[in-house]
C-alpha cells in the first residue's frame, strides 16, 4: 500500500490517536516520513527498508524466531538507525518509540529564521529516538551495557541488533568510497543482505531548502541596507545649510544720491 499523509493520518487516527497531533505537527515531510515507521511496525510488523537500500538476498532466515531485529548505525557500540528494521506486529517496542517522540514533539520544529536543523530532525524523529527507546526500553541490563550488537532477551522479547559491516549497513553513512566500493563489487561481501545506500535525499532537501532561505534573507538584508543608506543620506543632505545668496526680509536702505 501507498502511504501518503491522508492515509497516515487515518491509521493514526483509527489505531493511535494519542499521537495524531503529534503528527500532524511536524512542518518536515521527513519528518512525518520518520513518525510513520514505528506507527506502521506496531500496526502491521514487517520488514522496513529505506528506499535507497539494494537488496542482495533474502532475510527470512535472519529474522527467524526473533520479534525485533534492528541495525547499528555507524561503528559506535550503542548506535541505532531507522533506515532498515523487522518486527513482529503489535510490539510495545514501538508504542516507546512513539512515545518518545511525542515527550519530544514541542521541540520537534525547532528552527531559527526558518533554517531547518538537522540535529532537530535526528532528535525528535529520526535515528536517536529509536537509540533511546531501546535504551529505555531495555535499561541496558547486563552486558548491554558495554553494546548492543548481538542477541537479546529484553522484557521476554527477542532482540537481535546487527553491527555495521553486517545485515544491510556495510560502511559508515558518510564514508562514501566504501559505498562506491560496495556498488561496484562483484560478489557480495560475507555478512550482507543489502546494502544502505545512504543517499541522504532527505539531507539535501533540507540543505535545499536552507540555501534558499538564505538567498531570501540575503536580499531582504540588502534591501534593508540600501534603504538604510537611503535615508541616512536624504536626512543628512536635508541638514546641510542652503548655499547661495540669502535676502533679507527687512525693508530696503535708501541711498543718498
Amino acid at each position: 500500500m501507498f502511504w501518503d499523509n491522508t492515509r497516515a493520518e487515518t491509521l493514526i487516527q483509527t489505531a493511535y490517536p494519542g499521537f495524531l497531533a503529534t503528527f500532524q505537527s511536524y512542518k518536515n515531510n521527513v519528518q512525518k516520513g520518520d513518525a510513520l515507521r514505528p506507527v506502521l511496525m506496531h500496526a502491521y510488523g514487517g520488514l522496513y527498508l529505506d528506499i535507497d537500500v539494494e537488496c542482495f538476498s533474502p532475510t527470512d532466515e535472519l529474522l527467524a524466531s526473533r520479534d525485533v531485529v534492528l541495525q547499528l548505525e555507524n561503528d559506535h557500540p550503542k548506535s541505532l538507525n531507522n533506515a532498515v528494521m523487522a518486527s513482529v506486529p503489535g510490539h510495545p517496542f514501538w508504542l516507546k518509540v512513539m512515545q518518545i517522540m511525542q515527550d519530544r514533539g514541542n521541540n520537534a520544529n525547532d528552527c531559527f529564521l526558518g533554517f531547518r536543523d538537522l540535529g532537530t530532525v535526528l532528535k525528535t524523529t529520526g535515528p536517536y529516538t529509536i537509540r533511546d527507546a531501546f535504551r529505555e526500553f531495555s535499561d541496558e541490563a547486563g552486558s548491554l551495557k558495554d553494546g548492543w550488537a548481538g542477541a537479546w532477551t529484553v522484557r521476554h522479547s527477542s532482540f537481535y541488533i546487527f553491527p555495521m559491516g553486517q545485515w544491510y549497513e556495510p560502511c559508515k553513512w558518510d564514508d562514501y568510497k566504501c559505498h562506491a566500493r560496495i556498488q561496484a563489487a562483484e560478489e557480495v561481501p560475507q555478512g550482507l543482505v543489502g546494502h544502505h545506500i545512504n543517499s541522504g535525499a532527505w539531507l539535501k532537501d533540507l540543505r535545499s531548502h536552507n540555501r534558499k532561505l538564505l538567498g531570501a534573507w540575503l536580499l531582504v538584508g540588502g534591501l534593508c541596507f540600501s534603504a538604510a543608506i537611503l535615508c541616512w543620506r536624504i536626512r543628512r543632505k536635508s541638514k546641510s545649510p542652503a548655499h547661495g545668496f540669502v535676502v533679507s526680509s527687512s525693508s530696503p536702505t535708501q541711498l543718498s544720491a
